[in-house]
């Protein structure tokens, strides 16, 4: 009799225990499933920038629009240094969400290609693949004195801000939506190899000294070296050992009432294996600097 009572309380005890764990999968299942479509979609892009080495601290997700299994959201940069933002679209499969494509200016027929639905898509933002190049052919007649691009480099024009110069032909031009210009290796989130990115902005007045003892200020403790050089006949400013995610170099270039910006990085001498290459991007896109405005 004292056997059987306790073999009993063993086969109690074991269902007990089964009905515990089961419980507990089941309300670890409705905690995951409780999650909302917004917060797995910021965690999915999140994951997304940490994987391309992008300061995720620094950013900041908005969630656009969510159609079904396709999503949109803009990635805003809070770095008041490198303003901006692109658009990623997202798509979820099996319950999981993952980025499809991210970046800004984006071809029309490649996000139809991916199947994205157009109840998804930022108006105004897609572009007819018969405008989206930001480089063009040049016309000796009306090329306004840019330089002539090679079988390794391509020409950029911004007509609308004045310049144009040649970049290396491995790298893309990304048009931001803040009006920025990112020349870039692969995807815009690229962070490893030597990129620059271009700012116009107005002067107000302001000469070119006040800028920089401006953006000095706040960098208080830091030995950035500051010369001066020559950019497209004006005369520029260079500064070097900018910190940031990697050290960075900065030239500023006032003309006409406005200043352009040109950060190149990364640009470190503790980054052997890239260094060449942004020395090399550097020179190309400083030396073929032009105004196409008088």
């Amino acid at each position: 009799m004292k056997n059987y009572r306790f073999a009993t309380l063993l086969m109690l005890g074991a269902i007990t225990s089964a009905l515990l764990l089961s419980a507990c999968g089941l309300f670890e299942s409705s905690s995951a499933s409780a999650r909302t479509p917004e917060e797995a979609i910021t965690e999915a892009v999140r994951d997304y920038l940490e994987g391309q080495g992008a300061p995720i601290s620094q950013m900041e997700v908005q969630i656009k629009q969510i159609d079904g299994d396709y999503a949109r959201v803009e990635i805003i940069s809070t770095d008041p240094e490198s303003p901006g933002g692109f658009n990623a679209f997202m798509k979820r499969e099996d319950n999981v969400w993952t980025t499809l494509v991210a970046g800004s200016g984006m071809e029309q027929t490649h996000v139809e290609s991916l199947g994205i639905p157009e109840s998804v898509w930022p108006e105004g933002w897609l572009v007819p693949d018969s405008d989206m190049p930001a480089t063009v052919a040049i016309d000796p007649e009306t090329s306004m004195g840019c330089p002539m691009p090679t079988d390794e480099t391509l020409l950029l024009t911004d007509e609308a801000r004045g310049y144009c110069l040649l970049y290396p032909a491995s790298h893309t031009v990304v048009q931001l939506d803040s009006g920025n210009t990112e020349i870039v290796v692969g995807e815009l989130m690229n962070h490893i190899d030597p990129r620059i990115s271009i700012t116009v902005e107005d002067l107000a007045g302001r000469a070119i000294e006040q800028v920089v003892g401006e953006f000095l200020a706040g960098y208080e403790g830091f030995e950035i070296e500051q010369s001066t050089l020559t950019v497209a006949g004006e005369e520029a400013i260079l500064l070097d050992g900018i910190p940031g995610q990697d050290y960075y170099r900065m030239v500023l270039v006032p003309h006409n009432g406005l200043l352009y910006r040109l950060d190149i990085f990364p640009y470190d001498e503790n980054l052997v294996d890239t260094l060449p290459q942004a020395e090399q991007l550097y020179a190309l896109v400083v030396d073929s600097f032009t105004f196409t405005t008088p």
